[in-house]
């Protein structure tokens, strides 16, 4: 998805220039206001910045987690977008039903062993006892080996004068320049 992202971006810039102009809700004072950002500053994240946390890369193209709670080696992959996709059609079937395993289903996905044991019932009674810490430290682990552009840039709000990076949104107006 990080590649499809790049991809779009540089599409837009090659359209249409590097201004985006868009719509931003403002994080302190909800209002929102239109604001511009420079597609030409959005820099490449390759994934390879997990100081943070406690991960070790495989010859495979995997990554070991370890657990702060439970201390366990968590083996994952990245996902792929026919994975992402599937996450998203699976969440839009449950919000119909008024469930929301989304985060469950995440992890199930990206799971490849857990001490080096793996399998569909083993992952399923895994992540019911996984305690919340490591549920959490896990995401935010993951999320820093994904590599994608850097969306955030600096926002004003002209209402309030908050001052904060925000996620560049990118909606229907990306391709659509008025």
């Amino acid at each position: 998805s990080g590649d499809k992202s790049a991809i779009m971006i540089a599409s837009r810039i090659n359209g249409f220039g590097a201004e985006y102009r868009t719509k931003v809700l403002c994080p302190s004072c909800s209002n929102e206001s239109e604001a511009t950002f420079d597609l030409s500053e959005v820099e490449a994240y390759y994934g390879d910045d997990y100081g943070d946390h406690d991960v070790a890369s495989t010859e495979n193209g995997t990554f070991i987690i370890k657990t702060p709670v439970t201390k366990l080696d968590v083996e994952v992959r990245l996902l792929n977008s026919k994975d992402e996709s599937y996450l998203v059609k699976r969440q839009t079937a449950k919000n119909k039903s008024d469930l929301d395993t989304s985060l469950s289903d995440m992890i199930r996905m990206i799971l490849v062993s857990v001490n080096g044991q793996n399998g569909h019932d083993f992952f399923r009674q895994f992540i019911e006892h996984l305690p919340a810490a490591d549920s959490r430290y896990i995401r935010a682990a993951y999320s820093k080996l994904v590599p994608a552009p850097d969306m955030r840039q600096n926002f004003v709000c002209p209402s309030c004068s908050h001052e904060e990076e925000v996620e560049i949104p990118m909606s229907v107006g990306f391709f659509w320049v008025r």
